[in-house]
């Protein structure tokens, strides 16, 4: 049987949104003031994706899904069954499921101000149609029926109508998630789980707009200081970092901002406290340049490598299923942070598209450790260990040694195979004279790259 829990591979999904609502609304660049009314079959997303990975398992190689954020549209109690629903039918066919929550998850279409909105007198907007609603009042004074009539699509109903079916507060949005998706378990964040070679860091981007003094009105995202403090307990300590567990930290909100209405409120202390700690980062919401996964191709890799690039975190991944058309393929993302790349599986089938992160796209150079430069040695026989420092990312390395003949030249008496796996790499050295050597990482995988070459350096030997 597969030992899926040494695989150092995780299932990254985000932005499902689950409803049981035919129609959600959205916004966009199509409809009256940028607002539109999308098609949704949730229950046939849920089994076309659950359906997917149970038949795919072995070849995804991971038994392991983390699903940051919006699992539902409205965390209304008919959504919350769906994603049940979902969870439980990957759990049972032996999925690890975690998720954390996400600003739809808590708050009604997303907003953290819509439930304010209706008690403080939704209920007086105009629609000819909802029983609640008996005379106009601006500036809710248009709904859908009253703005499309006719041409409202089957089954539409009208959003103010949809508000007072299910109008728990964000505290009782909150309570849902707990009570579907993490099985009645009031989860504390940061909430840490260690599986296998994994070390997996899930927060709750809502947290302190919930629980705060000062919430935000619309899309926004806020660690809060206690769970940060937190977060930076869990990191500091790197023992198992150095033993080979893979630290993957998830949230909902991007960390690198979209716009006063939809950002991380705290993005930067969490940024510098995950720098050089942790080695995966993953997401959904939106970026700065709605960086998504959509049907079809791996948006903009070179936007997440720039991610990577600034700061010391070799695979940071963002994620939103939200928009995929209903009769579209799912894009399914599989994170594999032994080879730093991304695989994006189509739910249609057929082989996945590859990407790199940016420490595997660039290996860099080796850095020696011994012989030192200028170094003599006076035993006998010449046995010389070269060593250096592993690269992330290389798979094997290429050493050079060359020694100083008569002529005052060197010439290169050996250049390893290029089949060393370690990081040191011994010989017995031919003669009584000088010599230099010098170290190349190499990594195999797709296309073959190679690191720069390192400085020679040069030593003698005396006997």
């Amino acid at each position: 049987m597969r030992r899926f829990d040494l695989a150092l591979k995780v299932i990254h999904i985000s932005d499902l949104h689950f409803t049981s609502s035919p129609h959600t609304l959205n916004s966009g660049d199509k409809g009256i003031f940028g607002i539109y009314l999308d098609n949704q079959d949730s229950r046939l997303r849920a089994s076309t994706i659950a359906k997917f990975l149970i038949i795919n398992r072995a070849s995804l190689g991971t038994n392991i899904v983390i699903i940051t954020g919006d699992l539902t549209d409205s965390g209304d109690e008919n959504d919350y069954r769906i994603a049940q629903e979902f969870i439980q039918n990957l759990r049972g066919a032996g999925f690890e499921v975690y998720a954390v929550p996400g600003n739809h998850d808590y708050c009604k279409e997303g907003w953290l101000m819509l439930n304010k909105v209706v008690g403080m007198g939704l209920n007086l907007a105009f629609c000819p149609i909802c029983p609640y609603l008996q005379v106009p009042y601006p500036p809710f004074c248009v709904c859908l029926h009253s703005d499309f009539g006719h041409a409202a699509p089957p089954g539409a109903r009208c959003p103010i109508d949809v508000f007072y079916s299910d109008n728990a507060t964000n505290q009782e949005r909150r309570q849902r998630f707990n009570n579907y998706v993490t099985d009645g378990n009031n989860e504390k964040y940061p909430r840490v789980v260690n599986t296998g070679n994994l070390k997996l860091i899930l927060l709750d981007s809502m947290q302190e707009e919930l629980d705060g003094s000062f919430p935000d009105s619309f899309a926004q995202g806020r660690l809060g200081d206690n769970q940060l403090d937190l977060l930076q307990k869990f990191v500091a300590n790197q023992e198992e970092r150095n033993n080979g567990v893979k630290f993957v930290v998830a949230l909902h909100h991007s960390p690198f901002g979209t716009d006063d209405k939809g950002g991380l409120r705290d993005a930067t202390r969490f940024l510098q406290i995950i720098d050089h700690k942790v080695d995966c980062l993953i997401f959904g919401h939106v970026t700065p340049k709605d960086v998504t996964q959509q049907p079809g191709k791996i948006e903009d890799d070179e936007w997440m490598r720039r991610c990577e690039f600034g700061l010391d975190i070799s695979l940071i991944n963002c994620e939103n299923l939200e928009n995929v058309p209903k009769d579209s393929s799912y894009p399914i993302t599989v994170l594999d942070l032994e080879r730093l790349q991304r695989s994006v599986y189509q739910t249609i089938g057929g082989d996945p598209e590859t990407s790199l992160s940016a420490k595997q796209i660039q290996l860099v150079t080796p850095t020696q450790i011994f012989p030192e430069d200028g170094v003599t040695f006076t035993n006998f026989p010449r046995t010389t260990t070269f060593q250096w420092e592993p690269v992330l990312g290389a798979d094997y390395y290429m050493v050079e040694i060359e020694g100083l003949s008569p002529d005052g030249k060197y010439t290169n008496w050996t250049t390893s195979s290029g089949a060393i796996s370690s990081t040191s790499y011994s010989l017995d050295f031919l003669g009584c004279q000088p010599g230099r050597w010098r170290i190349m990482a190499i990594n195999q995988s797709g296309v073959k790259r190679t690191s720069s070459w390192s400085p020679w350096r040069t030593f003698k030997y005396t006997v």
